[in-house]
């Protein structure tokens, strides 16, 4: 757990004690968070549906219900399951099996989104927020900052330019080495897109709207930092894409995200606040899109049955600064 440690490291020799610290206490926190309370919050939320006749199993797989039926006369009418959702698993004459993967009793979409998996993050953004309207945490930003300083008024890298962008290059780089995620590369570029949409929206309009002033005086941008934003969308992208196979897939996306905010702050270019509030934007951007993307799916085959068959991806676009949707969709 000396990762934030050993990254000061690598730069200088005798980093400032209370800075690493202070960096290695965050990445503990979110590598506790989802590698030890997460799981367990997941198992809080699990709903079982209550036994009825005609009902042979009841099964819990990655918060989907899966309701297997000795008849298909016997799913309710009302169920939200649909024709394609029922799967025949075993045909005996009369006895036929029957799976459905939802039932009237499933719980509401974002119920997905338990605040036990949400608390780090809202406590991120919140601290955020109060750092800059808190005279006593302000003055810790302004603390770490003038030991930075102290220690490091000469650093300067554009390391963190690039870093920010290694956990999706690492999942489409797994993807072509053969190892797979939860989604195919199709479904992943939809949401990375709207991920990076929704935080990179949100981060943009906090920062026009909080005119906080950069550590350097540069510019009157600084809160949320983007960099961190965006490194933390692509962090959790990465883990939830492959928090089935390993932990270490995530280790490895958030260590990265981490650094980054490190390296905003050794640039003197962020406050500490600006950097927690950008890590919470984007782990909380990428939790939702998660949460709504099987219903944005299912809305659009239903709300375009003659092309439910196709393979249709809408994509946020982004170019000179202008923002857009982009259609692609399989002709044959």
């Amino acid at each position: 757990m000396n990762n934030l440690k050993i990254l000061c490291k690598i730069f200088y020799a005798n980093p400032p004690k209370s800075t690493c610290n202070s960096l290695a206490f965050i990445y503990k926190v979110i590598l506790f968070w989802h590698f030890s309370l997460f799981p367990y919050s997941l198992l809080a939320q699990e709903r079982f549906l209550p036994k009825a006749p005609g009902i042979n199993t009841i099964d819990t797989l990655e918060g989907q219900q899966i309701v297997t039926y000795s008849h298909k006369e016997l799913i309710p009418s009302n169920s939200v399951a649909s024709e394609k959702d029922c799967s025949l698993i075993e045909n005996l004459g009369q006895d036929t099996i029957f799976q459905v993967q939802a039932s009237k009793n499933r719980p509401p979409l974002l119920s997905k989104l338990g605040l036990k998996q949400m608390a780090v993050p809202v406590i991120f953004l919140g601290v955020g927020f109060a750092g800059m309207g808190s005279k006593p945490l302000w003055n810790i930003n302004e603390e770490i900052q003038e030991e930075i300083q102290e220690h490091y008024s000469s650093f300067h890298t554009k390391l963190d330019n690039y870093s920010q962008h290694v956990p999706l290059v690492a999942v489409y780089s797994l993807n072509l080495a053969g190892i797979k995620g939860k989604h195919d590369l199709i479904n992943f570029t939809a949401l990375y897109a709207l991920s990076t949409y929704m935080s990179k929206t949100i981060s943009k309009n906090l920062k026009s709207v909080t005119h906080q002033m950069r550590p350097d005086n540069s510019t009157a941008d600084a809160f949320p930092s983007g960099h961190v934003t965006s490194a933390f969308t692509k962090a959790t992208l990465m883990y939830l894409e492959y928090k089935d196979r390993s932990i270490w897939y995530g280790v490895g996306g958030y260590t990265i995200a981490t650094a980054t905010g490190a390296l905003r702050l050794l640039n003197n270019k962020h406050w500490l606040s600006d950097v927690l509030a950008g890590a919470g934007i984007g782990i909380i951007s990428t939790h939702v899109v998660y949460a709504v993307y099987p219903f944005i799916q299912n809305k659009i085959s239903q709300r375009l049955p003659k092309l439910s068959n196709k393979n249709i991806l809408i994509l946020p676009a982004f170019e000179n600064g202008s923002a857009g949707m982009g259609l692609i969709y399989q002709l044959k």
